[in-house]
């Protein structure tokens, strides 16, 4: 793990991790493979690390031989090619290094509640909700620190480093040692905008009992090879859960095709949210949404599988300072006005 002491070894750190186009696709294949054999391609999956680690191992092998191609043509195999094209990069910057990489929704005390805060919410706060689309329900409880399966991240470097040096609420934010910033790499074509079906789905499980997650994620093991729920004659799909889950969907998209894929009910999804949230504009914020899981310990385990970097982060204090004089800080990047009072009485 590296240690960053002020910010320009940071983000000297950040241009080595995210510069070289085939060193981080040679990274993500190698891990990939570890998780099946050499016939894998050759079979449909037998497990949920298995089709994930096929997703990527064609995206990433196209990847190395494009690069490959390209450094071939320009007959400066030294050159380290950009990786903007293919990938894109976020950050979460963590306060206390024993905070768990996990949805707060997911956490012991609140994995058979979701559906109990998504409704109730709902109901306290009728007008607050209105018209808002499945995601941006979940993106408003976020906002007010209700649980749900969102975990924060941004697409600014800065911001992150920033959240690993500062934690609001806490009676000594000056006094910790250990933040890290979590610097996650992901395949370009595997980040979704709001509106996209995988992000639809995910979002609509919030609304589901653990009972009924526990049955979807059953089915959606069960289905995995196949890569689709079984449908009866009729196209409604064999299974009740399934059925009302479709339902649920096209609530918000009617014209939602029968072509629900189990493996997308599973996995983790990076979503860049509409900047409509003053708070996720000033932050550049983004979301990891996950998807069904087995266990609080499990859902973790989904998200430390995703390939990033861990940086720790030192000397906060003076860390704090000279961010400030880029501009970051609590009243940047909390537009609302007590924010901005509080951040204003402390100088």
């Amino acid at each position: 793990m590296v240690l960053i002491n002020n910010v320009i070894d940071y983000l000297t750190q950040i241009k080595k991790i995210t510069e070289n186009d085939e060193k981080i696709a040679s990274e993500m294949l190698q891990k990939s493979k570890v998780k099946t054999d050499s016939n894998t391609q050759k079979k449909k999956p037998q497990s949920y690390d298995e089709a994930i680690a096929m997703q990527q191992i064609d995206q990433l092998e196209g990847i190395i031989k494009g690069v490959s191609k390209t450094n071939d043509y320009i007959n400066q195999p030294h050159k380290k090619t950009t990786a903007s094209e293919h990938y894109k990069f976020y950050y979460r910057g963590i306060y206390k290094t024993d905070y768990k990489l996990i949805p707060s929704v997911f956490r012991k005390e609140n994995w058979d509640k979701e559906d109990y805060y998504y409704h109730e919410i709902m109901v306290r706060c009728p007008e607050r909700f209105q018209f808002l689309t499945h995601l941006d329900k979940l993106v408003v409880m976020q906002h007010y620190d209700c649980p749900t399966r969102l975990l924060d991240v941004t697409s600014n470097p800065l911001v992150g480093l920033y959240f690993a040096c500062k934690n609001f609420g806490c009676k000594n934010c000056s006094n910790s040692t250990e933040g890290i910033v979590y610097v996650f790499n992901k395949l370009a074509k595997d980040v979704v905008y709001s509106d996209s079906d995988k992000a639809l789905m995910l979002s609509c499980l919030a609304k589901f009992s653990l009972k009924d997650k526990e049955r979807m994620l059953k089915l959606c093991l069960e289905n995995l090879p196949n890569d689709k729920f079984p449908q009866a004659s009729n196209s409604r799909y064999k299974d009740d859960i399934i059925e009302r889950f479709y339902y649920e969907v096209t609530t918000e998209v009617p014209a939602f095709k029968r072509e629900i894929k189990p493996i997308d009910l599973l996995q983790p999804l990076f979503v860049q949210p509409n900047k409509s949230n003053g708070r996720i504009l000033k932050q550049d914020g983004a979301f990891i949404l996950s998807g069904l899981s087995e266990s609080p310990k499990q859902a973790q385990e989904k998200l430390e599988n995703i390939s990033y970097t861990v940086l720790s982060i030192k000397n906060q204090k003076q860390i704090l300072k000279e961010l400030e004089q880029l501009e970051i800080h609590e009243a940047s990047l909390f537009p609302e006005v007590d924010k901005v009072a509080n951040y204003l009485k402390e100088q």
